[in-house]
């Protein structure tokens, strides 16, 4: 279905506005019998992209995320009780997979470098056919240290804020988990995937709305070795009490 939907939402969106729309992301549109052409999008970014192209933003519109309504992210944070472990949630597919593999292993080098003797957890946040889960478990398996675990995948929200809210320090590929990471005031790092520009205008919106001093950088600057230790040191600010007050 995910692969159907971006299939329809590209070639509707390359009908209205050319290829040029490819750099940024349409939400929905509307092609009903007697109704305006309207296209939606989740951050100002993307209409600005559009405007650079010299394309008409007329009947484009800028909406909040849905998830910004729910009020369970409104309730104080309980239970935060795994200081000593970082939440990470990635997108896991075949073309990302060394790349993950590389920023895992990178991140335990710089915790074993700087002493920090912080644990590492992955968060599947994908369920279709299994998908993070099977990636996490064979991650892990080539890995090989004790320091890296996987929780089970949950659908259910109130479950997903909550066990967002057991980490200090969260790295997210994913829209809504660095919103919700926002939100819950956690220590965040977002990384954008390279391949997909887009995702650099949504999560750069995110981030310019809502971020304090949080780190965001594309996944091809975080394996870069002159990168990753500078980022890294930003997350941590060089000691592990550097959570944002609550």
């Amino acid at each position: 279905w995910n692969i159907l939907r971006n299939k329809i939402v590209d070639y509707r969106a390359n009908e209205m506005f050319g290829e040029n729309c490819n750099f940024c992301e349409i939400g929905a549109y509307s092609d009903m019998p007697g109704e305006e052409q309207i296209a939606t999008t989740l951050n100002l970014m993307s209409i600005e992209t559009l405007k650079e192209q010299n394309i008409k933003i007329n009947n484009i519109k800028l909406v909040d995320d849905i998830v910004l309504s729910n009020n369970l992210l409104c309730k104080p944070i309980k239970n935060q009780n795994n200081n000593n472990k970082i939440g990470l949630i990635l997108i896991w597919n075949n073309d990302l997979y060394q790349t993950n593999k590389k920023i895992i292993k990178g991140l335990l080098k710089y915790l074993n470098h700087n002493d920090l003797s912080l644990k590492i957890d992955l968060i599947p946040f994908y369920d279709y056919v299994n998908n993070d889960v099977n990636y996490c478990k064979k991650i892990i398996a080539e890995i090989n240290d004790n320091r890296i675990d996987f929780l089970e995948f949950d659908s259910n929200f109130e479950k997903v804020v909550s066990t967002i809210d057991q980490y200090n320090y969260i790295i997210s590929m994913r829209y809504h988990a660095s919103l919700i990471s926002i939100i819950r005031n956690k220590r965040l790092l977002t990384i954008h995937y390279t391949k997909h520009p887009h995702y650099k205008n949504k999560l750069s919106y995110l981030h310019e709305r809502f971020a304090n001093d949080d780190i965001i950088c594309s996944s091809s600057e975080i394996i870069d070795n002159k990168n990753i230790n500078k980022i890294f040191d930003k997350l941590f600010k060089k000691n592990n009490n550097s959570a944002k007050n609550t």
